[in-house]
């Protein structure tokens, strides 16, 4: 059976492989450290808008049920998994989840919420063009960063060098780098948070965007400064 096909997925979350493994934890680990971590300008440009979240790749959705902590707009969960999908609606009834494939879905609602899929296909930028087509407004993204070795089920590792600024009509305008929590992890290594919007909404301003120092620790300065350019132009990357 292929890694990572939706083969594969369906008999780990149908054979509770997904559960056994802490599967659950992790999903609900990684939305609260992006809850902890999302700018505030974003929760804002969400709420006040009254836009609708869409958790892809949701698994269970244990992480779906933490968006709900932070978005006042209607928060759903979709991921290819049937088996994950009834898992779902059976421990969270409130909110609504399908089964769909990412790269193909039928609608992506306002704002797309990825949290740690992407790594887990060999083309990401492809995987993110095809969902931006059909988001309104925003695509937020976390991903495991500067892994060396990959895990197991992991195909690409996501460097400063090869972070996309540009997907379809959306751009980069955010990006963070997040170290683990203390004490219990469900995650050993970093991440990186990435923020896109529709291009003709950042350019009208409509975003107070504040840039991220950089932090030494977190790859080379120079990988740093050079996205950090690409994405807000000419002005001085800032120091930590």
């Amino acid at each position: 059976m292929e890694m990572n096909s939706k083969e594969y997925w369906e008999r780990r979350f149908a054979e509770k492989d997904w559960e056994n493994s802490s599967g659950r934890q992790q999903s609900a680990y990684f939305a609260r450290l992006f809850a902890q971590n999302a700018p505030e300008w974003l929760t804002r440009y969400v709420n006040g808008g009254n836009y609708s979240v869409v958790d892809l790749g949701c698994a269970e959705g244990d992480g779906t049920a933490v968006l709900t902590e932070i978005f006042t707009g209607a928060v759903s969960g979709i991921d290819f998994s049937e088996s994950a999908v009834r898992t779902a609606k059976t421990l969270y009834p409130r909110l609504s989840f399908a089964a769909e494939d990412i790269r193909n879905l039928s609608g992506g609602g306002d704002v797309a919420f990825i949290s740690n899929v992407l790594e887990h296909f060999e083309d990401p930028s492809a995987v993110l063009s095809a969902v931006a087509k059909r988001v309104n407004h925003a695509i937020i993204v976390l991903v495991p960063f500067e892994e060396s070795p990959l895990y197991t089920e992991h195909v690409f590792s996501f460097h400063y060098h090869n972070i996309p600024v540009e997907i379809a009509d959306f751009r980069l305008v955010y990006f963070n780098g997040i170290a683990r929590e203390t004490g219990r992890s469900y995650y050993d290594g970093r991440q990186m948070m990435l923020i896109y919007v529709k291009n003709e909404e950042s350019a009208a301003g409509l975003l107070n965007i504040e840039a991220v120092p950089f932090v030494p620790e977190w790859g080379g300065r120079e990988g740093y400064s050079a996205l950090w350019h690409k994405v807000y132009g000419e002005k001085s990357a800032p120091d930590s």
